[in-house]
């Protein structure tokens, strides 16, 4: 490698680092919307598992697609709605942002896809419930 091609990497890092470094993320309104939905399931699922609301145990099945359903609703509601020129949208922090979302996303959808087909194939809860609240939590 040359000396040049390291001075012209280094202005280029240089470039990108300074273009978002006044760029606030922008992806606040996505997160108290899965946030404050999560928070509800889970109280939900709390509630369920402790039997405060006399519901047999498939009804954690049927909580956590009508979450999926209203969470992807209400994503995508939020995403039609967000303008995509909005300043600072360009800058590496929120393209970085949006695909650790993104793989979150892909993540916690194919988990919770299998703890609820699972769940209805056996007539009861899946065991991966529980282990939903560290797998959450962890991404």
């Amino acid at each position: 490698m040359s000396q040049q091609s390291l001075t012209d990497d280094l202005a280029y890092l240089r470039d990108m680092a300074e273009a978002g470094q006044n760029a606030p993320l922008l992806g606040g309104r996505f997160l108290a919307w899965w946030g404050g939905l999560t928070t509800l399931a889970y109280v939900g699922h709390y509630a369920i598992a402790e039997g405060l609301m006399g519901l047999q145990p498939i009804a954690f099945a049927w909580m956590w697609s009508a979450y999926a359903i209203i969470g992807f609703g209400g994503y995508k509601l939020l995403h039609i709605t967000f303008p995509t020129s909005k300043p600072g949208a360009a800058s590496t922090g929120n393209k970085v942002s949006g695909l650790v979302w993104t793989g979150a996303g892909i993540t916690l959808f194919a988990f919770f896809s299998g703890a609820i087909l699972r769940s209805f194939a056996d007539g009861q809860a899946s065991e991966a419930f529980v282990w939903s609240v560290p797998l959450v939590l962890g991404v």
